[in-house]
């Protein structure tokens, strides 16, 4: 009886530190259930974020795109209000406040939120034991010691985030042929506009008959987990938009727990040293080993590899893009008017930009889904535009990790919609280039297979 009642209290534990009680949900006016409290833009309020004091101006916003905008104009005028700063919830005197304090501050300020913010926050955030909030991968290292290390021997495992809006399988095919090694870890992203089903069954076909090929080339593989994974939580890929960062932050989040289940599974460090997100339109332009060789080399397997920075993009963060916004912020005219704030961006002066395409270390990859000081960022550029290329800029600037501007990738500029062709391949600098972008035809594939002996 003894037993059965500790078992019972330890599922009862557990089930707060899984996530799978979070109670965070959306209410109306994009306001936020977070937990027992019910978070409304300012001068709204109830249970449900229904009821709005009239007489405040910001309620009644309007503006010619976006028709009525009164949550947002008035959550930006709320965050004029508090005059705040660049991570001014989680930095400085706010530095010691609890986990819990620290998330719900942020929540508090960045609204309005729609489901693709819960859908992030339900894959990064976990309770702990006392119905605290906290952010579930903070720990993982505690949890997992073996971890606290890179897999070197008997191989060098890397982390492929695969992000695709369409499911062709020879391009897929042919991406695998020269990505594959039943070592790495893959996770793909399906974009969420994708709903051919019977695609999707094809796609999970091949995935389970390649990696049983993988297990079967050598016995220490027979132990290893799967090593590819459809993400289950899939986001709307539309351009210009925060769903671009969070479909690679939950996709980290798979990665990590690919990681903790091949360590338990043969009590080995099992840690990538860099995760490298990928289209099905690009194309490696040297093998995988040699670039896995060259990653985990000397001062290499602790270096992010991230452009910045870009021009001026200054228009990007002046005003508030909102919502599938098309490249179109709500009117400066609209926001004078309504009293709304200015900005979308907090000291957007400060901000860095550059490319979406990179190599990050396991270690940054961490960061940006275990630290408030990273959800603040993120919830900060949620209504910029192409927040994809600042995040990962400003997410590596609070963590000051070793990083050069070179991302060992190449788009071809100069060509009719970027696209290579057979005819441009001896013209690629293989020496710095690792990964051509903007491959879009299988026989260019096939001739870079062949001409760069891509399956060394």
């Amino acid at each position: 009886m003894k037993i059965l009642i500790i078992l019972v209290l330890l599922n009862f534990l557990y089930s707060f530190g899984n996530g799978s009680n979070l109670n965070i949900h959306l209410v109306k006016n994009g306001g936020l259930k977070f937990g027992d409290k019910t978070i409304c833009p300012l001068s709204y309020g109830g249970e449900d974020c229904s009821l709005a004091n009239t007489t405040e101006l910001c309620n009644h916003a309007q503006d010619p795109h976006y028709g009525e905008v009164g949550p947002i104009c008035c959550w930006s005028k709320y965050r004029k209000q508090i005059d705040l700063t660049d991570l001014k919830l989680t930095d400085g005197e706010n530095e010691n406040k609890s986990e819990n304090d620290k998330i719900f501050s942020i929540f508090e300020t960045y609204g309005p939120f729609f489901d693709r913010d819960v859908d992030l926050v339900n894959s990064i955030l976990e309770k702990d034991t006392f119905g605290e909030y906290k952010m579930k991968y903070q720990d993982f290292f505690q949890r997992n010691p073996n971890n606290n290390q890179i897999q070197r021997e008997p191989s060098q495992p890397l982390g492929f985030v695969i992000l695709i809006h369409k499911i062709d399988i020879d391009a897929i095919d042919n991406l695998f042929k020269v990505l594959y090694q039943p070592y790495h870890y893959y996770v793909i992203h399906i974009d969420k506009n994708f709903s051919d089903l019977n695609k999707i069954q094809l796609l999970n076909d091949y995935l389970k008959d390649l990696q049983a090929k993988g297990r079967a080339t050598e016995n220490i593989y027979e132990k290893y987990p799967n090593n590819i994974k459809i993400s289950d939580l899939r986001f709307n890929g539309e351009w210009g938009t925060i769903s671009l960062v969070y479909m690679e932050l939950a996709s980290y989040t798979v990665l990590f727990d690919m990681v903790e289940e091949r360590s338990q599974a043969t009590n080995l460090p099992s840690l990538f040293s860099h995760m490298i997100n990928y289209s099905l339109n690009d194309m490696i332009t040297r093998s995988l080993k040699n670039i896995s060789r060259t990653l985990f080399e000397g001062e290499n397997i602790d270096t992010t590899y991230l452009h910045c920075c870009m021009a001026d993009v200054k228009a990007r963060y002046d005003r508030i893009y909102y919502e599938d916004h098309k490249g179109v912020g709500i009117s400066k005219n609209a926001i004078s008017k309504y009293g709304c704030g200015i900005e979308a961006v907090p000291s957007k002066g400060d901000v860095l930009d550059g490319s979406q395409w990179h190599f990050l270390t396991s270690k940054f990859v961490h960061f940006l889904i275990s630290s408030t000081k990273s959800l603040e960022k993120l919830f900060s550029l949620k209504f910029s535009m192409i927040p994809d290329e600042s995040f990962f800029q400003n997410g590596q600037a609070i963590f000051n990790g070793p990083v050069e501007k070179r991302t060992h990738r190449a788009t071809l500029w100069n060509n009719i919609r970027y696209n290579v062709s057979i005819s441009d391949l001896d013209l690629i600098d293989r020496e710095e280039t690792f990964i051509i972008r903007k491959v879009y035809d299988n026989n260019v594939r096939e001739e870079m297979i062949k001409r760069y002996n891509l399956l060394e």
